[in-house]
């Protein structure tokens, strides 16, 4: 936990006097590799209370910059890749009003009220980029620059946007609850309506296959429309592993939230699938069995180190972690594994295994009591 907290609190720009200066730094910042990530997946792995407080300074931060530079703010917002600054206030209040609804004897009014706070300013901020009505894509029915956007921008640029929506929408479904209102099912209809066409569209555009083994396996191209053949494995440039990694942060966050809209079990299984296979290839690139065999498309050269951001597909493959290592020695292997990445991974794992038994649980362990510090689960 300390390593994971001694790695910022998911605020992105430096500190600078010259609020110009400030703006500047944010408008420039890139935030699609995702922000909050460990504190999320700490707090889901141990339910530790310092992880969730960590996410809270971060939202704290991206609310006053919304708050005092609404057209700023609005600006950055433009599409899914630059949305993306959001997710730490729609992940802390997806966590503060779970909680709040299953144990609201460890969640106070104004917790409560601060995640009403963060999701009322993420509406504000979303609302030029969703509630166009004028020009609607006929085929996916959202405003058309943002389907356009789905279409075109390269899929790890915008997963974390796309999680942002899923759990934004989940967030304002259990405030709807606290709240007995039906005040933001608009928005709450929209976002997931969103989520639903964007991995509709993904599905489509990759490869969806299943192998002579039984097996699902989803790959798709780095960006736009792969080829296929009649056989139906994608034609083009296969998507390599770092940014197929990266596009996982993204799809972890709406599996959680909203998984009947595309990212469910089956799904993360055909992904981990694909993940293992690549695993014990020299393909850098990942793609099914089949297309591997006709001619392996990488984008990027092979690299045999474990990618710890993988490992949380353990819950969903059998064996993946290890297969993750299995073309350096062993004490690379441990090296790379003693790291607080990969064990937090590892452990969060332990958590999705037991999320797909469990959609109510919110974190590991949470039939134990969570002291204020600490881990929530015994050694």
């Amino acid at each position: 936990i300390q390593e994971t907290l001694a790695n910022g609190y998911g605020i992105q720009e430096a500190p600078y006097t010259n609020p110009l200066a400030s703006l500047e730094e944010f408008m420039g910042r890139r935030f699609f590799f995702g922000t909050g990530l460990n504190f999320y997946r700490g707090y889901r792995a141990t339910g530790d209370k310092r992880l969730l407080e960590a996410l809270r300074v971060s939202a704290r931060h991206y609310r006053d910059l919304c708050h005092k530079y609404p057209d700023v703010t609005q600006l950055k917002a433009r599409d899914t890749e630059h949305m993306s600054f959001l997710s730490t206030m729609a992940i802390s209040s997806r966590l503060t009003l779970q909680l709040a609804r299953k144990h609201p004897d460890q969640v106070s009014q104004e917790e409560i009220a601060e995640a009403e706070d963060f999701l009322k300013t993420i509406v504000a901020t979303l609302k030029p980029l969703c509630e166009g009505t004028n020009s609607l894509d006929s085929v996916m029915g959202i405003p058309q620059k943002l389907a356009d956007d789905f279409r075109r921008r390269p899929y790890n640029r915008a997963q974390q946007g796309i999680g942002t929506f899923a759990m934004t929408s989940a967030a304002l479904n259990d405030l709807q609850a606290i709240r007995n209102t039906t005040e933001y099912q608009t928005q709450i209809d929209r976002y997931r309506k969103c989520v639903q066409e964007y991995y509709k569209n993904w599905k489509e555009q990759g490869c969806l296959y299943t192998e002579a083994d039984g097996k699902t396996y989803f790959y798709y191209a780095y960006a736009g429309t792969g080829q296929k053949r009649e056989d139906g494995l994608m034609l083009g440039s296969a998507d390599d592993v770092g940014h197929y990694g990266i596009s996982m942060n993204g799809v972890m966050l709406a599996h959680d939230a909203t998984p009947e809209l595309g990212p469910d079990d089956d799904f993360m299984t055909a992904v981990a699938n694909a993940v293992y296979h690549n695993s014990q290839t020299k393909n850098g690139s990942i793609q099914c069995p089949s297309a591997d065999k006709i001619k392996p498309l990488s984008r990027h050269p092979h690299n045999p180190n474990p990618k710890s951001g993988f490992y949380m597909f353990e819950a969903f493959r059998d064996g993946l972690i290890e297969a993750q290592g299995s073309q350096v020695s062993a004490n690379k292997k441990a090296a790379i594994n003693s790291g607080y990445n990969a064990r937090l991974n590892t452990q969060y794992a332990q958590y999705l295994k037991a999320l797909c038994k469990d959609r109510s649980l919110i974190y590991l362990g949470e039939t134990i009591p969570a002291p204020e510090t600490g881990s929530a689960i015994p050694e």
